[in-house]
Formats: C-alpha cells, sequence, structure tokens
C-alpha cells in the first residue's frame, strides 16, 4: 500500500494522495461510497491502476478514516 500512497505538504495540502498524482485517497473513498466500483474509478481515471486504486481504499480502512482533515 504505501508504495501506492503517499503524503507530501507540498501536494494536495498534505492530504493522502496516489503517489505521482494529485488524485486524493479521500476523492477514491467518496466514489467507492457514493457506489462506483473499481473498474469504473479507473475508467474515469485510466492513468490509475486498479492496485492503486484498491491501495487507496485500503488506506482509508487502515488509517479508520482518520486521513481527512476537517
Amino acid at each position: 500500500m504505501d508504495e501506492y500512497i503517499s503524503t507530501n505538504p507540498a501536494i494536495c495540502h498534505g492530504r493522502p494522495h496516489v503517489q505521482g498524482t494529485r488524485i486524493t485517497v479521500e476523492l477514491i473513498h467518496d466514489y467507492v461510497v457514493t457506489g462506483h466500483a473499481v473498474e469504473q474509478i479507473q475508467s474515469m481515471y485510466p492513468h490509475l491502476s486498479i492496485a492503486q486504486i484498491r491501495a487507496a481504499i485500503d488506506y482509508t480502512i487502515v488509517h479508520d478514516r482518520n486521513v481527512f482533515p476537517s
């Protein structure tokens, strides 16, 4: 998971994001909770791999969704 997700204060205001992109973990989480399948997310963001999307989903589970600043 850590190979796909990173945080950097200079990128996405320090929010966890897919490494090498500005796609936040929060964005992917929001798609999932609104009923989008991993494959649908990938069709919207074809530069993301299934593994990257799943890593973002796993990140929210492991970190108990406490990764999103208020």
